[in-house]
């Protein structure tokens, strides 16, 4: 059982760290757009585009 918990316990962690990855990839490469178009982007309008919502 012990063992079991453990395995649990890793795989919420890597999941986590799989989101926290993505979020940070999506940050840098927003940075990188408002950089090179010179525009000063809404953060929650931009994520709203990539996602689709409006």
């Amino acid at each position: 059982m012990r063992h079991l918990s453990v395995k649990k316990k890793g795989m919420v962690w890597s999941t986590i760290g799989k989101i926290l990855l993505v979020i940070f990839t999506l940050f840098i490469a927003f940075m990188i757009l408002a950089k090179f178009s010179g525009k000063s982007f809404e953060l929650g309008d931009y994520i709203k585009k990539i996602f689709g919502i409006g």
